[in-house]
């Protein structure tokens, strides 16, 4: 009968160390997914109430839309332009959604040696105000 041996600090240490691997593994997989997933429209809408804009042409409230709007995105730093731009549309109304839907239409036609598409939220702040802002 072989006598009995106690586990050495070496083989408990690597003994533990795959399980351990194993937790870390898959703690960062729940946070990547959990980043991931606080990106998609409908959960946004759930957990805040972001503000309308329905074409109003006073800078002050272009202005004001506009800072709510990117105080929102910079709470969640991994969403992508194009998922701003849904958002940002998805609260537009009245004459700025149809203002919306034309620039839309107008990518679809525009070939690319012209291409003015607005693909950043920097870009769509920025044609907003040219066509929102009052003139002078």
């Amino acid at each position: 009968m072989q006598p009995h041996r106690e586990p050495s600090k070496k083989d408990s240490t690597s003994t533990m160390s795959a399980p351990v691997q194993d937790l870390a593994h898959a703690l960062h997989e729940l946070l990547r997914l959990q980043q991931c997933q606080a990106t998609t429209p409908m959960q946004l809408d759930t957990r805040f109430q972001l503000p309308k804009f329905s074409g109003q042409m006073n800078g002050e409230t272009v202005d004001s839309w506009l800072r709510s709007l990117s105080t929102y995105f910079k709470t969640c730093p991994a969403m992508e332009e194009d998922m701003k731009l849904q958002i940002a549309s998805l609260q537009l109304e009245g004459i700025a959604q149809a203002w919306w839907d034309t620039q839309l239409e107008n990518f679809s036609k525009t070939d690319e040696s012209t291409d003015t598409r607005i693909t950043s939220w920097d870009n769509f702040c920025q044609a907003l105000r040219d066509c929102f802002y009052p003139p002078g």
